[in-house]
């Protein structure tokens, strides 16, 4: 069975909305170009810290004793991160050039589904662990973060010449 999560924020806010159905069943909560964010769903509690410079890897934590439950690495390179949760590991990439598509999967079949963009989008996903959705919410906001930065830093240059 598909499950359909949809999520929506305010153009300057740094909380994600998680909605089923209409109804609210969780959030994600960062600062701008912070190094940490927590989030839940379904009334289960998880948070995120992010560390390193080159290497960005995050910490997936467990809300009630702070455990580290999973790990997240990003590429530095390409839009592309590894999620690895207990024994599993997870891939999370965009699966087009505008930013508006990007799956988490395995090496068997495709987990979850996402479209749209920093403020509204949709995740489907098939019976998955639930941080997973809160996961490819962080990772693509990460790289919507990272892209404005580098807009920021490119664009003036360009008058400049």
């Amino acid at each position: 069975m598909n499950t359909v999560l949809n999520w929506k924020k305010g153009a300057l806010s740094c909380r994600y909305k998680l909605m089923e159905n209409g109804n609210c069943i969780g959030f994600l909560k960062g600062r701008s170009f912070g190094q940490s964010a927590e989030g839940e769903v379904f009334g289960n509690r998880y948070g995120f810290n992010t560390y390193g410079i080159f290497r960005k890897e995050t910490e997936i934590l467990d809300g009630k004793d702070g455990a580290v439950i999973g790990k997240i690495k990003f590429d530095c390179w390409m839009p592309k991160a590894q999620i690895k949760l207990g024994d599993k590991t997870y891939f999370w990439k965009f699966k087009n050039i505008w930013e508006t598509r990007w799956e988490i999967y395995d090496e068997t079949a495709t987990q979850i589904s996402f479209c749209g963009h920093s403020m509204k989008g949709k995740a489907v996903s098939a019976d998955t662990e639930e941080v997973l959705n809160l996961a490819g919410l962080f990772i693509s906001n990460f790289y919507w973060e990272m892209s404005g930065v580098f807009i920021a830093l490119i664009a003036p240059m360009t008058f400049m010449i």
